[in-house]
């Protein structure tokens, strides 16, 4: 059985982890800290580049994955559903 490439799938992982930093950062502790505070400027930074760092990963996994091979389209096993998956497929692209 084929996978996706090693590199997506870390890249994935990476930026799912980030994502959750990112969520925290921003709402837990930036929603306890006074708006005054200088430790809300700090915070505002790690949260921003938490977001920066998102933003050059997920473009670089899009280059890796246009670049790269993809697994075979899953099949269902059953003669009903494994059409109406695809059909499916299709309506979500377009």
């Amino acid at each position: 059985m084929q996978r996706y490439h090693p590199l997506l799938v870390a890249r994935h992982w990476l930026v799912a982890l980030i994502i959750v930093f990112a969520l925290a950062a921003g709402g837990i502790v930036l929603a306890n800290t006074e708006p005054d505070s200088p430790d809300k400027v700090k915070g505002l930074g790690g949260h921003m580049l938490f977001g920066m760092a998102i933003g050059v990963l997920l473009i670089l996994r899009l280059a890796t994955r246009t670049r790269s091979t993809h697994p075979p389209k899953a099949a269902t096993g059953g003669d009903l559903l494994t059409p109406l998956g695809q059909r499916s497929a299709e309506m979500d692209a377009a």
